[in-house]
């Protein structure tokens, strides 16, 4: 009996105590997220632009490889220009190696030990993404030279490509088949296919 005496009373005091026992309000009510999106960043226009991005390229060092492939050693320095015709220019030299107008450079799967290109830098028509950029002129030459020379044939890698069979010192292709494929004898190609003439 006593225990449904103090459990009416409990309720009852919290019912009717003072303003001087209750809980604080919050006085900084929680910010509630802004529903509207903000606006995305526009290009300013180009007549009001105070600079520009540049590019100075180097080219150290070319060589043509056995595929015809012209690869060239390029030294890519990025820089701004000023609208008043000044230029400054990063101290960072990045060193890759590409084609001989610039627009194509190795590059990697990923982005480590790379760089992006914008094309405005290259004068193409594409962004370069993951150009593989080199520590040393020396150490991009070497890896030209070994780009260059056609790589010797392994029968044990069966990855690479085999090497074309040498032709007969008759010229023959080596039984007549299509594209140097040996033929069934006495079945010459084509034979026994589309229309018959009786």
């Amino acid at each position: 009996m006593l225990v449904p005496v103090l459990v009416v009373g409990g309720i009852a005091w919290l019912l009717l105590r003072e303003g001087k026992d209750k809980p604080d309000a919050d006085p900084t009510p929680d910010p509630t997220p802004d529903p509207t999106p903000e606006p995305t960043p526009t290009r300013p226009d180009p007549s009001e632009t105070k600079w520009t991005e540049t590019a100075s390229w180097q080219g150290e060092y070319a060589e043509k490889g056995y595929d015809g492939t012209e690869r060239v050693v390029w030294g890519l320095t990025k820089g701004i220009r000023y609208q008043d015709g000044s230029t400054k220019m990063d101290n960072t030299q990045y060193i890759l190696i590409g084609n001989k107008t610039h627009t194509s450079f190795r590059s990697a799967n990923s982005d480590r030990g790379t760089i992006d290109i914008k094309k405005e830098y290259t004068g193409g028509d594409k962004d370069v993404k993951n150009a593989i950029v080199y520590d040393s002129f020396a150490t991009a030459e070497a890896k030209v030279r070994e780009l260059s020379q056609e790589p010797e044939y392994d029968p044990t890698d069966p990855i690479q490509p085999r090497p074309e069979p040498e032709d007969d010192d008759d010229g023959s292709s080596g039984g007549g088949g299509f594209g140097g494929l040996p033929a069934a004898p006495g079945y010459s190609l084509g034979q026994g296919m589309g229309s018959s003439v009786f």
